[in-house]
């Protein structure tokens, strides 16, 4: 089994108020048939809110959007926990440690932070 750490994209999510749950739900039952150990961070209070380049996001999910998808992690049975700044950062780190096999991001910033595998959705 692997261990992977994963950054969810919250504009990837979905259209609608109903869409972002339904979508979340479904990522995670595919999650949950794969042989892999997923372990979900989330960017902290101090995490920059708006990020550059081609694609610029808010990092910052809605508060009850968040809420809703860690409490579907927990009944999934998978691991987060809220880095205290960017969850990159974090993601990275876990990997120096030997916790995880690969990081799974849309971002590039894992890399400059030091992970050594990282997979781009």
């Amino acid at each position: 089994m692997h261990s992977v750490l994963n950054v969810f994209s919250w504009r990837r999510a979905g259209t609608g108020q109903s869409h972002e749950m339904q979508a979340i739900f479904c990522r995670l039952s595919a999650i949950s048939r794969m042989l892999l150990h997923p372990y979900f961070i989330f960017d902290g209070p101090d995490c920059p809110q708006v990020r550059r380049g081609p694609d610029p996001i808010s990092s910052g999910a809605p508060l009850l959007l968040m809420q809703c998808f860690q409490e579907l992690l927990m009944a999934f049975g998978f691991g987060w926990h809220v880095a205290p700044c960017e969850a990159e950062a974090k993601l990275a780190y876990f990997q120096s440690c030997g916790l995880v096999d690969a990081v799974v991001t849309p971002y590039n910033d894992a890399l400059l932070y030091g992970a050594r595998c990282v997979i781009r959705r």
